[in-house]
Order: structure tokens, then sequence, then C-alpha cells
């Protein structure tokens, strides 16, 4: 959690279901002891984390690319490239 919250990196699934404020999905996925946090989970996002960064898939998603932005498309190449037999 601390890695997403601190540099947008995007946790695996349990976490990625907690984050996304998806509960039956958070069961699903949690191990014997996550199953026995989820409480402490979910008051933690509440009271501590900036509702911008967790609720849906969506704001997981703004909240990653805020810290890794999308590179930008590069142009297309032109049909005489090398890569392309040189046509």
């Amino acid at each position: 959690m601390k890695r997403y919250i601190e540099h947008g990196i995007i946790p695996g699934g349990f976490l990625q279901a907690v984050i996304c404020n998806n509960l039956v999905e958070s069961f699903a996925r949690a191990d014997g002891t996550n199953i026995l946090r989820l409480f402490d989970y979910a008051s933690f996002l509440y009271n501590e984390i900036p509702t911008s960064a967790w609720g849906s898939e969506e704001k997981m998603l703004e909240w990653a690319n805020g810290f890794h932005p999308q590179k930008p498309d590069l142009p297309e190449l032109p049909e005489d490239d090398y890569r392309n037999g040189g046509r």
C-alpha cells in the first residue's frame, strides 16, 4: 500500500480490490491474515488517504498515472523505413 500511495506503483490483486472499493473481490483475494484486517484497510483508506487515490479502478489508475505519465504516442514511420524492408 505504501508503494502505491507514495510512488503510484499499482499493487497485486488483493490490494487493488481494496483500493478500488470492491468488497466481494477483496474477500475473495484475501489470504488468512488479510481477511482479518479488511476493516483496518478500509479505516486506513477512509481516514488517512486522499479520496482521489481510492474508491474505484479509475481513481486508482489516475493516481498511479500521476506518478508515471503515459509516454506520448510515437510518430508513424514512413513506409520506406528500414525496419519494413526498405519499401
